[in-house]
């Protein structure tokens, strides 16, 4: 009994003159250029998110006196902005749709909370929007 089974190395059957050989090196740097320019943008789109960070609003009171604010207090009390002159005064408009505005909520009570046991704290007012 013959045995006709011939074993190659498989580097053997790989000819580098090969068309197929070809391809592929004509198409590697095309992989390359592509995954180097996904991984840019995903570095841009990270290095661009935002973060922690205080952002200001644009707005064109900003540097500005307050406006005048004179109303009634859920409790009947009186309010006149004007009077709390040189005081750190925070008027919080509230909305129960606005999702950011329930999300910052808990936080903002508790810094008033700080701020009313403070002989100079700051005296928080909310106005709603419902």
């Amino acid at each position: 009994m013959s045995d006709d089974t011939t074993i190659h190395d498989v580097g053997d059957s790989i000819n580098a003159d090969s068309p197929d050989a070809a391809t592929s090196r004509r198409r590697a740097p095309l992989i390359v250029a592509a995954v180097a320019v996904v991984l840019a943008g995903l570095f841009a789109v990270l290095i661009g998110a935002k973060t922690d960070e205080v952002a200001t609003a644009d707005s064109p009171l900003l540097g500005r006196p307050a406006p005048a604010v004179q109303t009634t207090t859920l409790d009947g009390q009186p309010f006149d902005l004007q009077r709390r002159k040189g005081s750190w005064v925070v008027l919080n408009f509230f909305n129960s749709t606005c999702v950011p505005c329930v999300q910052e909520h808990p936080e903002l009570a508790t810094f008033a909370d700080k701020q009313a046991k403070l002989a100079d704290g700051a005296e928080f007012y909310t106005v709603v929007w419902d």
